[in-house]
């Protein structure tokens, strides 16, 4: 019986971080072909604790929205971060070069990345275990899966910006 439990919660959350991740990665390419050619002005006199209000501002925002719509702000959330994404990235690579676009964005766009999508799926990965729980009666652990996706997005956020804050300005190109 507890391996039935943990095979429904895993796999729930494997399916659901998938099917989030391939609607996120349809947007970026989506924004990625409509983008025109950006000027490139990365700031990098940010603090940590501003970026990590703002991340921390949109990640709740997104999850008191998801909650509300029972799952489908979800999508609203990941076409505004992976559209403009896109956007942002097919824009700078007209102009410069990929090496150099990417060393902005990979050392803190990684976990940040990750973070968005875990969530995007937090609240319909829930919905998903509660169906499973109360309507088709099979034994899972709800809130435990929810406060370890909760847990794992913290972390992520607190990772990115750090890494952004302190760690990705060395790895930048100069773009001009």
């Amino acid at each position: 019986m507890k391996i039935n439990e943990k095979n429904i919660e895993l796999k729930t959350t494997f399916y659901t971080f998938t099917c989030v991740t391939i609607v996120a990665l349809l947007f970026f390419c989506f924004g990625f072909t409509l983008s025109q050619v950006q000027p490139a002005h990365p700031n990098f006199h940010l603090s940590f604790l501003k970026i990590l209000i703002t991340n921390s501002e949109i990640a709740v925002n997104t999850l008191f929205l998801e909650f509300l719509t029972f799952g489908l702000y979800s999508l609203t959330y990941l076409f505004n971060q992976f559209f403009s994404l896109g956007i942002m990235i097919g824009g700078l690579i007209k102009e410069y070069s990929w090496v150099q676009v990417t060393s902005f964005f990979w050392i803190h766009g990684l976990p940040e990345v990750i973070g968005m999508i875990i969530t995007a799926s937090i609240v319909p990965n829930t919905i998903i275990l509660m169906w499973n729980k109360y309507v088709l009666k099979r034994h899972c652990f709800i809130y435990r899966t929810t406060i370890i996706l909760f847990f794992i997005m913290t972390l992520l956020i607190i990772l990115a910006a750090f890494l952004e804050t302190f760690v990705a300005p060395y790895f930048v190109i100069k773009l001009h």
